[in-house]
């Protein structure tokens, strides 16, 4: 009897550790959670308190820009002032680029040559560029309806009526006719070519083939060409 109970206890305190042991196995979370204690306050070391980091003395070179921020601050502000007082001096400038174009325009000649085969020319003694400039003024003051404009090729192919121009300008009242159309009978279409020669230009008239032609009507239209361009460069003299 005695041994039975024995064998009973026995298997009673094995129960018992076991269980204990599973339940390690297993820890109740949601007691754990309630029985646990709320973390302290960190506590930061003394140097770490300083709002101001440290400087250190490697760092004093990278430090020298930011005491220059100031003095570029004072340039940017300086800076409007010094471009005021640059566009003060502009007419100055503008008076003395007006003088230099006067100048140059008093240098400007245009002429009259034949060349062979009876052909007319006008020779400007200046170069390419200046003179397209010049004979467009030109055309355009005459009011001649300008078609194509090719400077590459230096052409200018425009609709010429030599019964309506003349050397004098045009009034209101005959350009308003020549746009609507009343006045051109007689139009035909010319082609004003422009030669190179070194620091001079020719300006040529030729026919809608691109032919040089020396009729009446393209004198008539040279000749209102040179006398057109004479009146805007005695404008600036």
């Amino acid at each position: 009897m005695k041994i039975t109970l024995s064998i009973i206890a026995i298997i009673a305190l094995s129960s018992i550790s076991a269980c204990t042991r599973i339940k390690s196995y297993f820890p109740d979370k949601e007691k754990e959670y309630q029985y646990t204690a709320e973390l302290p306050a960190l506590i930061y070391p003394a140097d770490l308190k300083v709002n101001v980091l440290p400087v250190l003395p490697g760092s004093m070179a990278h430090a020298e820009p930011a005491n220059a921020a100031p003095d570029i601050a004072t340039n940017a502000l300086t800076k409007p002032t010094a471009v005021a007082s640059d566009s003060s001096t502009t007419p100055t400038a503008d008076k003395a680029y007006s003088d230099e174009e006067e100048l140059a325009a008093k240098l400007v000649t245009v002429e009259r040559i034949n060349v062979d085969a009876g052909e007319n020319r006008l020779r400007l003694n200046v170069p390419f560029i200046r003179a397209w400039r010049i004979l467009g003024k030109s055309l355009s003051r005459k009011a001649l309806e300008v078609m194509v404009r090719d400077q590459e090729a230096g052409l200018f192919t425009l609709k010429y009526d030599p019964d309506e121009h003349n050397v004098k300008d045009l009034s209101y009242m005959d350009s308003l006719k020549a746009l609507i159309g009343n006045l051109r009978s007689n139009e035909k279409t010319y082609i004003i070519k422009l030669v190179k020669d070194q620091q001079k230009t020719d300006v040529i008239v030729l026919d809608k083939d691109k032919k040089p032609i020396a009729d009446a009507d393209s004198v008539k239209l040279l000749t209102l060409i040179q006398e057109t361009i004479k009146a805007d460069l005695a404008t600036h003299k």
